[in-house]
Order: C-alpha cells, then sequence, then structure tokens
C-alpha cells in the first residue's frame, strides 16, 4: 500500500468524492470511460491524476 499526498480531491457538483473512477483510472482505464468532467465540481484537478496514473504504469511496466 502507498499514501500520495495529493492537491486536490476530485468531486461531484454536490461535494461528493470521486474514489471509484480514480482507482479505476489508476488501474489503467481510460479518463473518457471512467469519469465526465461535466458533473464535476473541480474537473482542472483530473490532470495530476491521469499524469500519476501514466508515471505508474510505466514505474510498472
Amino acid at each position: 500500500d502507498e499514501i500520495v499526498q495529493v492537491a486536490e480531491v476530485p468531486r461531484t457538483l454536490s461535494g461528493k468524492k470521486q474514489e471509484l473512477p480514480i482507482k479505476k483510472l489508476l488501474l489503467g482505464q481510460p479518463l473518457e470511460k471512467v469519469i465526465n468532467r461535466e458533473a464535476m465540481a473541480n474537473p482542472g484537478c483530473l490532470d495530476w491524476y491521469v499524469a500519476f496514473a501514466a508515471q505508474r504504469a510505466q514505474a510498472t511496466a
């Protein structure tokens, strides 16, 4: 298990944390299939998660 500090947690427009879509992203699923940016309060934070997922994928390959 690994703990990583992030600048911002993705949230829905109603304020709920979007943990499951981020988990799916980190497991290699494409962003477009796991999350809807229009349903987010802070869609700009996704760029960091996409880059982090790509970095993890390269490190484990």
